[in-house]
């Protein structure tokens, strides 16, 4: 996934500058999450057809959270609560949709990944765009922020180890 991350920071700023030539922040954001809405049935559906490998090592199953970070950012005190709702909704039955009889490991897993990823976006979004917004700047969340990336980069060495300690542990 810090693949993809490397991919989405070098491409972004690219299309970035050229979308903003072509139309409004406001517009771009919605883009964003449009696509990202998109991209999240898209993964549900090919991870539970083809397994997880087939999305999660990819820009399809990683680019979804990404873009709905940079919805937030774009639209940042302008989210139309009827329209996140819908874009909630979408990918909460998009999660659930393509649930086979084969298929119950990877919905159990995916499925909390997407509401919970959904979930923190409107969250934020909903705090930054009023008065809550003091909220984000407490001393714990400040704290937490500047470790995050951090936090992020060592999670994946801590499951390993994790597996490696105690290979019959559920995931």
């Amino acid at each position: 996934s810090l693949g993809v991350e490397e991919q989405f920071y070098i491409a972004w700023p690219l299309v970035l500058i050229w979308a903003l030539r072509r139309a409004s922040v406001s517009k771009i954001g919605m883009w964003c999450r449009s696509v990202a809405l998109a991209l999240c049935v898209a993964d549900v559906a090919f991870r539970v057809l083809l397994g997880s490998d087939a999305t999660y090592f990819t820009p399809l199953g990683n680019a979804a959270p990404l873009l709905l970070g940079c919805s937030v950012a774009l639209s940042a005190g302008r989210w139309r609560w009827p329209g996140t709702f819908v874009c909630a909704a979408g990918a909460y039955l998009a999660v659930f949709a393509f649930v086979g009889p084969n298929s119950r490991d990877v919905a159990l897993w995916l499925g909390p990944q997407q509401v919970a990823g959904v979930a923190a976006v409107i969250g934020i979004a909903w705090l930054a765009a009023g008065s809550t917004s003091r909220v984000l700047a407490s001393r714990p969340l400040v704290w937490l922020g500047r470790r995050s990336y951090g936090l992020y980069l060592w999670h994946q060495a801590v499951l390993v180890g994790l597996d490696r300690e105690m290979p019959h542990a559920s995931t």
